[in-house]
């Protein structure tokens, strides 16, 4: 076996590799090599791979599940799933979040775009509650009264925000055209049987100069991981009321939506995005699904 290196010729073979792979400057050609830069990016390394192996050990779970029912998941399944995972919800997202960074995500995105009067639809748990931190006001609105329940605990008392929830079924919200200056959805279109009519309302309500904020997971952009995401969804669905993969690019495409920023991590599995409301007045339709829907 031959011997280990010295400690100094280790750090020049590390070095050498962030000089290999690190992205150039722009201009001077020199590497964007800071220790910052490196810890980032080592970062970075360790949440593909605890994602990775979070795809894989939820999907073999799931397929090592009995089936108990087969065929779509209904409205009713949902509520009731949703309503039995309320109380655990936070504790078991929370550690998976922690992994793939998707906490500062969540912080970053709220604290940078959510500003005037917000509303967050399929709100669930509240886990972006204290990051609302530049909003006049909030409300927030989910079809699981169980799930605003446990969202409503965790309320302040105070404080320059207000906060408000309200059950409410993101398809059909009950609110006046243009009442919000930022609409948000997180984690929430996988949840819904007909998402391109949900990001179509929630578009009606959302000032014409206005933002939606989009933090979403879906189908990804390498073929491994969507037929690991294809062979565990059914009984994920069951599990957790959530569809993994749906095709959310596409779906907001469909219902019209001007992106202004698109960013996709996670190997494409993760979405974040900053949209406008559609300045056309069109009718929407969604392939397989009823009806045609109308963005005024």
């Amino acid at each position: 076996m031959p011997p280990r290196p010295a400690r100094s010729e280790s750090w020049a073979r590390a070095y050498d590799f962030w000089d290999r792979w690190l992205p150039k400057a722009a201009g001077d050609g020199r590497t964007i090599n800071s220790p910052g830069t490196r810890l980032l990016f080592a970062f970075g390394c360790v949440g593909f791979g605890m994602y990775a192996t979070y795809i894989g050990q939820s999907t073999r779970k799931a397929m090592q599940l009995p089936r108990e029912r087969g065929g779509k998941l209904t409205e009713e399944d949902r509520m009731q799933t949703f309503s039995a995972i309320s109380g655990t919800y936070d504790d078991t997202i929370g550690r998976e979040e922690f992994w793939m960074g998707l906490a500062l995500v969540r912080r970053w995105m709220m604290t940078s775009h959510a500003k005037g009067d917000v509303l967050e639809v399929g709100a669930g748990t509240g886990r972006n509650i204290s990051y609302y931190t530049k909003a006049s006001s909030v409300t927030y609105t989910d079809q699981s009264q169980a799930m605003l329940d446990t969202l409503s605990a965790k309320l302040p008392d105070g404080g320059a925000v207000k906060h408000a929830t309200q059950q409410a079924v993101t398809t059909d919200l009950p609110f006046p055209k243009h009442s919000f200056d930022t609409v948000v959805s997180t984690f929430g279109l996988c949840s819904y049987e007909d998402p391109v009519k949900a990001l179509v309302e929630m578009q009606r309500v959302c000032k014409p100069d206005g933002k939606l904020l989009l933090l979403e997971h879906g189908v990804g952009t390498w073929p491994w991981i969507n037929q690991r995401l294809d062979a565990g969804c059914e009984m994920h669905a069951k599990d957790y009321g959530c569809v993994w993969n749906k095709p959310i690019a596409s779906l907001i495409d469909q219902a019209g939506l001007d992106v202004e920023y698109m960013k996709r991590w996670h190997f494409g599995t993760t979405y974040y995005c900053i949209a406008h409301p559609s300045k056309r007045n069109v009718q929407l339709r969604q392939r397989g699904t009823r009806g045609v829907f109308s963005s005024s």
